[in-house]
């Protein structure tokens, strides 16, 4: 059980508790923010949590890299070709 909690108490589980709460808070209060300023704080939630929860802890090695050949067709480059 002090595992768990261990692991729960950690930086990342904190900033997305709190972040969490922010954009509750903000979404069900009275409080009416520019929307500039509620897209901003909407789209650096998502990568925040995106980033944290994709996140390899640890023994993560990088994607495979192979000849050019090996990518698969229509992946945006043209090879010079116009």
């Amino acid at each position: 059980m002090r595992e768990r909690l261990a692991k729960l108490i950690d930086v990342k589980s904190i900033v997305t508790i709190v972040m969490t709460a922010a954009l509750v808070a903000l979404l069900f209060t009275g409080v009416e923010p520019a929307k500039e300023l509620l897209a901003l704080y909407c789209t650096s939630y998502g990568a925040i949590v995106a980033y944290f929860f994709s996140k390899k802890d640890s023994g993560a090695s990088p994607p495979p890299s192979g000849p050019a050949g090996d990518r698969p067709a229509g992946d945006g480059d043209k090879g010079g070709q116009a």
